[in-house]
């Protein structure tokens, strides 16, 4: 059975989706909407064992977190190896809107994942390791497609694309 996390999911709750293959979504908030199948705090340990989810949505969630290691471990932790999460947070630097919701506690910038990338410098700051998948980043919105990263995999490896060309690829509209 294919396993899907929606984050921090709100009023746009999923259904299990045959066409997209995607048998069962888990549309997780932190407030019981109807949809909502999982009522959590981002800001505690999630409640699903080690490799549980084939693929999750964190979509303008990660913003509320009060410590943005933890939300991102917990990801991994949860995610199989291989799966893929799609994440989108509020562009620090240029979004008008990135301050205005009370609720926001952090602000990302176009490099925030590459501290989970298996080589980075600083990558034992976290056992949590990403690799870019694709990305799109805008005045407005960052944009990841990360794929976990739990073992040796020279082909998953091979898929990464650094971020660290982020200003040439943004300025091209975000096409490499």
């Amino acid at each position: 059975m294919n396993r899907y996390l929606n984050l921090g999911c709100g009023r746009k709750t999923k259904m299990g989706d045959a066409h997209a293959q995607v048998e069962v979504w888990v549309n997780a908030d932190i407030v019981a909407l109807p949809g909502v199948n999982c009522v959590m705090d981002i800001n505690q340990p999630w409640p699903w064992p080690n490799d549980y989810f084939d693929g999750a949505e964190a979509i303008h969630v990660l913003e509320h977190a009060f410590d943005k290691m933890f939300p991102i471990q917990e990801l991994w932790r949860v995610l199989k190896h291989g799966a893929v999460a799609i994440i989108e947070a509020p562009n620090f630097q240029s979004n008008p809107d990135c301050w205005a919701d009370p609720t926001h506690r952090n602000a990302w910038h176009p490099n925030t994942m590459a501290f989970t990338y298996p080589n980075h410098d600083y990558a034992y700051y976290s056992k949590a390791r990403f690799i870019t998948v694709d990305y799109f980043h805008s005045n407005l919105y960052l944009h990841w497609e990360l794929a976990a990263y739990k073992r040796d995999d020279p082909e998953l490896l091979a898929r990464h694309q650094d971020c660290a060309n982020w200003r040439e690829r943004w300025e091209k509209g975000g096409k490499a």
